[in-house]
């Protein structure tokens, strides 16, 4: 399972948008890995430019796969926020909430935003025996 963000989503989109980011969107949806995720689907509704890109959010909730963001997702979540925290790394509640949903359900992550890869080095550099912060 790939989740598709919303900064690659919307380079894809792009008639002039980045080809390696465009290859790979499509390579994630031809392969049936793609996967999208509720936090995802706010932020492309709530910045959705006219009805053209309406439909092509619909089309995406209604085909592709949604991981579910329940319980465990929220707590591994807020695991995440205390640890960004306590590095002085804050990042923002819908990414932190998108990068535990990928680790929640093993799943890659495609996306533009640095703030993934940021995320990823602090929560490897924390890991230690007894405290494994990417635990399900």
């Amino acid at each position: 399972m790939i989740l598709l963000e919303s900064s690659a989503l919307i380079e894809s989109f792009r008639k002039k948008g980045r080809g390696d980011i465009r290859a790979r969107v499509q390579a994630a949806l031809l392969s049936s890995a793609a996967a999208i995720c509720d936090p995802v689907l706010l932020e492309f509704y709530a910045g959705a430019a006219g009805r053209k890109d309406l439909e092509m959010i619909a089309d995406y909730e209604k085909n592709l796969p949604i991981l579910p963001c329940d319980d465990k997702v929220w707590k591994l979540a807020r695991d995440y926020a205390r640890l960004f925290r306590s590095k002085g790394k804050p990042f923002s509640n819908f990414d932190i909430l998108i990068f535990a949903l990928t680790k929640r359900h093993n799943a890659g992550l495609i996306t533009m935003d640095r703030a993934f890869r940021r995320m990823q080095e602090l929560v490897t550099a924390d890991s230690k025996p007894g405290y494994d912060v990417m635990a399900r």
